[in-house]
């Protein structure tokens, strides 16, 4: 039975009946079009799904056992990525761009990822889009004090120090943050947007290549980190509404823009 077109507020097709077509979604005035397939779809206007013909190829969240693993991979799935949880060096070669999660002590952290280390940074001198969340986020820099020293992976210049005595310890909830017009993980954000912190403890960066998006508490804390190919986010993207998926959108976006232009 040909599928029947509801009535539904925007511009509607029916698709003809191709293996593996997907609906694209997004608000007419925007450029999108929802499609009604002969399966149930969730709409929403920052999901992007793929036919097979341009299909850019996979995100891998690294599975080193550190916190919000599952919440990451499942924000991704729901912004239409294909995501695969692995540390194997072979898939992580085969990714066209790296998330690394986390949410632990510093150290903790880099001793689980332990050999995964190296293939985080093959890929980000290769080129490989890598984003860090949280700890992930911090274990982009040089050091960290937490139950330290620590060394880091060494991909941005700075150190990971605690938050000052005189604010609340640990920093938890929602924060505004100005968004920087050069830094692409927050391309179409607009000028400031909220997003949802929990953390103890905060990267100095003092490399002069990379970019830093910064919130106010009680002085300018870096919130996010571009260098290069390497980006970061001390807040949680997945548990930051739809602007957090924005984020994770324009990350998708770039690591598909990347792998077009090798």
């Amino acid at each position: 039975m040909p599928a029947k077109t509801l009535s539904k507020k925007g511009e509607n097709h029916t698709l003809p009946n191709i293996a593996r077509l997907h609906a694209i979604i997004g608000p007419v005035e925007a450029g999108g079009k929802s499609f009604l397939l002969n399966r149930r779809i969730s709409y929403s206007h920052l999901t992007v799904f793929r036919s097979s013909a341009y299909t850019l190829g996979m995100i891998v969240v690294i599975d080193y056992n550190v916190g919000n693993v599952k919440s990451v991979c499942n924000a991704l799935r729901h912004i239409g990525c294909d995501v695969e949880l692995s540390r194997d060096p072979e898939t992580l070669d085969k990714a066209m761009g790296l998330v690394l999660p986390g949410v632990a002590a510093f150290g903790y952290a880099m001793e689980a990822l332990g050999s995964a280390a190296q293939l985080v940074k093959r890929a980000a001198a290769q080129g490989k889009p890598v984003l860090g969340i949280c700890v992930g986020y911090q274990m982009l820099f040089e050091q960290s004090s937490e139950y330290g020293p620590h060394e880091g992976l060494g991909l941005i210049k700075g150190n990971v120090v605690p938050l000052p005595t005189d604010e609340v310890v640990p920093h938890m909830g929602w924060n505004l943050v100005e968004l920087p017009g050069d830094m692409d993980l927050f391309s179409d954000l607009g000028q400031a947007k909220h997003f949802y912190f929990a953390h103890s403890y905060y990267a100095q960066v003092t490399d002069e290549q990379a970019s830093v998006a910064h919130t106010d508490y009680g002085f300018a804390l870096p919130a996010s980190v571009q260098k290069g190919n390497v980006y970061g986010a001390q807040f949680h993207p997945e548990k930051s509404s739809r602007q957090g998926l924005k984020v994770l959108q324009n990350f998708y976006d770039i690591c598909g823009r990347k792998t077009a232009a090798c």
